[in-house]
């Protein structure tokens, strides 16, 4: 691979206009700068009674499918995540809704916003999802999961912490917080 010279450089912008100065690589970058900064000088910023396109375009509004679609998104296979979820995340996920709540009620706190909109805690909402499922694999015999649950405890004494199924040993947390394992112990 060869150098580029300066002569070659030269050769090659040759056509740029650099009268009445001689036409070396540093003149001819000062010619095409000062190309570029003239386009610059013509810009003035716009006034803020010029209208935008974008302008005419309904404000954003907030309906109940909008929420939907959201709650939707956030609570996506809730019951596999929800139990093993750490808290930093979980309160990531609430501030989600407390900004909306924020946006909608802007004068109440978010307890009293939730009320009003009949709403509850993201928390709680994918706690309420996650024991519905629990109950629908634990129930029926036929549900795809219900393999997977722990065997069902057969003791008749009458103990302080009765356990309707016989949980294995469980070692780690990650385990422990697993979805068939942290509701199986719940349960």
């Amino acid at each position: 691979m060869s150098a580029v010279s300066s002569d070659s450089t030269t050769s090659i912008l040759q056509h740029v206009v650099c009268d009445p100065v001689e036409p070396t690589p540093l003149n001819i970058a000062n010619v095409i700068n000062n190309a570029f900064l003239a386009s610059m000088s013509d810009f003035s910023p716009l006034s803020p009674n010029v209208r935008l396109a974008t302008d005419k375009e309904p404000p954003f509004t907030v309906t109940e499918q909008s929420v939907f679609q959201k709650l939707s998104l956030i609570e996506y296979a809730c019951p596999v995540y929800h139990d093993g979820l750490p808290t930093y995340l979980s309160s990531d996920l609430e501030t989600i809704q407390r900004r909306a709540m924020r946006i909608i009620y802007p004068t109440e706190s978010y307890e009293d916003a939730l009320l009003l909109s009949g709403l509850t805690s993201l928390f709680l909402r994918r706690q309420q999802i996650t024991n519905k499922v629990f109950l629908n694999i634990m129930n029926d015999d036929a549900h795809k999961l219900h393999e997977l649950l722990p065997a069902k405890n057969n003791i008749s004494l009458n103990l302080r912490k009765k356990s309707k199924f016989n949980n294995p040993r469980v070692k780690t947390n990650r385990y422990r917080n697993s979805f068939i394992i942290s509701n199986s112990i719940k349960a």
